[in-house]
């Protein structure tokens, strides 16, 4: 009996010295996020103590400090920290907006732009489909500029003939205006680009031509992979984007670490989102963006430890008159 009542209270003590070094350890953890959160925010959080919590979201969500401090400096001072970090989010679903017409609803040319192994050809066929079902396949075609060989094209030609839809291999982008003419009669045309991304001159061309065509109409989605870094989706945006280019696709959405790198992109470089797409392989599901669903999505995957952040109305109801 003796014996087990010195073991009892060895395990206690162990048990109170594990919880002691496991606060201490949060504190830490605390202080040093702190830290950080203070050198990336180069001293301005010392001046506005009520942005930290928001600059905490911001931060584990995976959003670039220049690209979330634009949104804490619209903060109003007089704001608590409960109150700030409602404000940015509702302020980020704003930015972030949601489409009030998709290509697939509306009709005309586009065109599908982004690096190999970005979801072009999934996101392709998943807009072709939308369409069908609003149009009819009759009224559909999908074009591909991507010249992935034989098996990839007879790939391609079964989709088209599943969905009852023209599919066309496009022999080169100097091709193309002459093939859109012959398909006038369509009331939506998807082209899939092709990918280039170490060949500058095919790249170049490509990006020339569908250039040249926008003034005919014809829109450039750039598709931008959510398991990106932001130095990379930089460079995809650099490489594929059209002087007119202002919509994308956010791919791969399930595949994403920090969802916040591509919504940061996205912000930063002024794109406007039109779909995501999620899920592998042939199973690739596609849906119409929305900026307060996409909010409510980083809320619930990564949590939130503020009560305030848990309520119906936590998108949406105090960013009105922010810019």
């Amino acid at each position: 009996g003796h014996g087990q009542a010195v073991s009892a209270q060895n395990v206690s003590a162990d048990l109170e010295r594990a919880g002691r070094l496991d606060r201490t350890m949060a504190d830490l953890a605390g202080l040093l996020q702190d830290q950080v959160l203070g050198a990336l925010w180069q001293g301005s959080l010392e001046q506005h103590p009520n942005q930290k919590l928001a600059a905490r979201w911001f931060t584990r969500r995976g959003f670039d400090p220049m690209v979330a401090g634009k949104l804490l400096r619209q903060i109003p001072s007089r704001y608590d920290a409960d109150q700030a970090l409602k404000f940015a989010v509702a302020l980020l679903a704003k930015r972030l907006g949601t489409p009030s017409t998709l290509p697939h609803e509306a009709g005309g040319i586009i065109a599908l732009c982004g690096p190999p192994g970005s979801g072009k050809t999934a996101a392709a066929v998943k807009i072709a489909a939308a369409g069908t079902s609003r149009f009819g396949g009759n009224s559909v075609a999908l074009l591909s500029l991507n010249n992935r060989g034989i098996g990839g094209q007879e790939q391609l030609l079964t989709y088209g003939q599943l969905l009852g839809i023209n599919v066309r291999a496009v022999d080169g982008p100097e091709r193309l205006a002459d093939l859109l003419d012959k398909l006038a009669d369509k009331t939506l045309v998807i082209v899939e680009g092709a990918s280039h991304w170490a060949d500058e001159a095919p790249r170049q061309a490509q990006r020339r031509a569908l250039s040249g065509l926008e003034s005919t109409g014809l829109r450039v989605l750039l598709t931008l992979p959510a398991y990106g870094e932001a130095r990379y989706l930089d460079r995809v945006v650099d490489r594929y984007a059209t002087p007119g280019a202002s919509g994308c696709i956010i791919t791969h959405l399930d595949a994403a670490v920090s969802p916040g790198i591509v919504l940061g992109t996205v912000l930063e470089q002024r794109l406007t989102p039109l779909y995501t797409t999620s899920g592998p392989g042939d199973r690739v599901e596609i849906e119409s963006f929305d900026g307060s669903v996409m909010v409510r999505r980083l809320i619930q995957e990564i949590g939130s430890s503020n009560p305030a952040m848990t309520g119906p109305n936590v998108v949406g109801v105090n960013a009105h008159g922010a810019g």
